[in-house]
C-alpha cells in the first residue's frame, strides 16, 4: 500500500496542543475543542501532504535515552497524549530550542520584534493501516 493510501486510512488516536510564547518563555497546554471533526480533517490532510512529499526522510534516534526517544516510547505504551507528561516535556524542549534560536539570531529581524514570537506545538498519534 502506498503512503497516500495509508494516510487516507489513518485513525487519529490522541492529540496534544501547547502554545509557546518565546518572549515570556512560557509553554501552556491548551484543550482541543470537543468537536474534533475539523481537527481530524486537518490532520488527515496533513498526513496526505507528508506522505505525498518525495523528500520524506528516515529519522534515526541518536540515543534511546534522549527526551524525544523516551517520550516516543511512553506514547506508544500509553497512546493517550492528554494524560502523558511527556507532551509537556517535548513542548518545553521545543521552547528551549526556540528561545536559544531567538537569542542567537533574533537580531537579524529588521522589525525589532524578533524572529520568533509565539506559536503552537501540536502532537498527535495516529494508527495507519500497514
Amino acid at each position: 500500500m502506498n503512503g497516500i493510501a495509508s494516510a487516507l486510512d489513518a485513525k487519529i488516536l490522541s492529540t496534544s496542543l501547547h502554545h509557546l510564547d518565546i518572549e515570556a518563555q512560557t509553554c501552556n497546554s491548551v484543550a482541543i475543542p470537543v468537536d474534533k471533526a475539523d481537527l481530524e480533517s486537518y490532520l488527515s490532510a496533513l498526513l496526505l501532504e507528508i506522505h505525498g512529499r518525495p523528500q520524506n526522510r528516515l529519522y534515526a534516534l541518536a540515543s534511546q535515552t534522549t527526551e524525544f526517544a523516551t517520550s516516543l516510547n511512553a506514547f506508544f505504551g500509553r497512546q493517550d497524549l492528554v494524560a502523558a507528561p511527556e507532551t509537556q516535556t517535548l513542548a518545553g524542549r521545543l521552547l528551549r530550542i526556540e528561545v536559544n534560536t531567538e537569542e542567537r539570531y533574533g537580531h537579524l529581524d529588521k522589525s525589532g520584534k524578533g524572529l520568533l514570537n509565539k506559536g503552537s506545538f501540536l502532537q498527535f498519534l495516529y494508527l495507519g493501516k500497514v
